[in-house]
This record gives C-alpha cells, structure tokens and sequence, in this order.
C-alpha cells in the first residue's frame, strides 16, 4: 500500500537543495541501483531500472554541483532517484542498507550518508560472490571506454575505485563525509552495538553472502 501510483518530477523541486543534501540523496539512490543488482533477487526488470539509474547519477551528479541552477540535470537525477527505487522495489537491496538503517539509529546519521560511507565496504565484503555482477556496473559507472579498456578480472576492483574517486570529489565539492568518523556523530564504541542490530536487519535476506556479528563489526572498523 506505500508503493505510488504516479511519481511527479519536478526539477524547480530541488533547485535550492544543499549541495550536500543534493549528493547524499543522490548516492542514496546510487546505493538503492546498485543493491538491486547485485542482490540475490535480481531479475532482468530490476537490471534494466538499476543500470540506467547509475548511468544517470554518473553522468549528472558532479555537473549539477557545479551547476546548480542546472534544472535538467536536476530533473536526471530526480528520474534516477525513481529507477532506482523501481528496481529495489522489484528486488531488494542488501548489506549496505543494513548496516546504514543500524547507523541512522544508534548514530542518527542521515540516511544517504550512511550510503555513501558504507557502500565501497559492502561491495568488497560481497566480491566473493559477486565479482561479476559489480564488474558489469562499470559499464553504467564508467562509461563504453572505460568497459571496454579494462580488464574482465579487473573490472570489479575498478568499480569500487570509481565509486571510492566520486566519493573523494563529492567531499570535496560538499564535505559529504566519506568516513563513519568524518560523520562526528558516530563513536568507535557504538560500533559493537550497530554491527549486533545489522544482523538481524531484513535488508540481509537477500544479501549475496550470509552476515555474522563479527563480520559486521570487522567491516564497520574498516569504515570508520
């Protein structure tokens, strides 16, 4: 019954969001696509909604940021933000939003920054078993070029380091933190209790690998 019927995108919306905002929600977006296809319910129509959102996050975000009044890359952005939810909404999505739900709560870290931190560790911790699937988000990510350039065996190690690059320029731009300790609002000794409600998070169901505390805790040291 929360799912919508009709979604109006509206640009002149989101013309005086705050930078920072404005790279948060959209790396919360980046995170929903990205989670929806690497996740164990994936399925064609999920793939087609979550590449075509990433794509549009790459290519807009950081012009946007330099241009704020950019009403059509805004309105990119905000069509992304609905294909990504489209394609989690027809999936799932998985360790990311676990452990960031878990953050948000113990920490109150906003939402989209849980994301943005949280999301490179994820994808590491998830290579095992899916190394493919996050190698063919380059192509979405990178760009043809980029694809084609690298290496099959590289292009999942390639994936997490343009999404680590775009993490460093949106700090740079807005200050978005890429760190649990850049957020100055989450304690090293949280960290315990956060890694012990990540587990028992429904976003888990459908995470590629099974979580235990001590691999949540190990991953939350990592990010912080």
């Amino acid at each position: 019954f929360l799912l919508p019927d009709v979604a109006v995108l509206d640009p002149r919306m989101t013309l005086r969001l705050p930078p920072q905002l404005t790279a948060a929600t959209a790396m919360d977006a980046m995170t929903h696509a990205i989670e929806a296809f690497i996740c164990l319910s994936k399925n064609p129509l999920s793939d087609a909604y979550a590449t075509a959102a990433i794509r549009r996050i790459a290519d807009h975000l950081l012009p946007v940021l330099r241009t704020p009044s950019d009403a059509q890359g805004r309105l990119e952005l905000s069509l992304a933000a609905t294909m990504a939810g489209i394609a989690f909404s027809n999936s799932m999505v998985g360790l990311v939003h676990a452990l960031g739900h878990s953050v948000g709560a113990v920490a109150r870290v906003p939402h989209g920054v849980c994301m943005n931190v949280l999301l490179p560790f994820a994808l590491e911790f998830n290579l095992p078993a899916r190394r493919e699937a996050i190698g063919e988000l380059l192509l979405p990510l990178g760009g043809p070029d980029v694809y084609a350039s690298t290496p099959a065996e590289r292009r999942a190690e390639t994936t997490i380091a343009r999404l680590r690059a775009l993490r460093d320029e949106l700090h740079a731009h807005t200050g978005l933190p890429r760190t649990l300790g850049e957020t100055r609002q989450v304690r090293r000794d949280q960290l315990p209790e956060i890694a012990r409600l990540s587990v028992d998070d429904g976003a888990l169901l459908m995470n590629p690998l099974d979580v235990d505390v001590d691999q949540a805790l190990t991953l939350l040291e990592r990010a912080f």
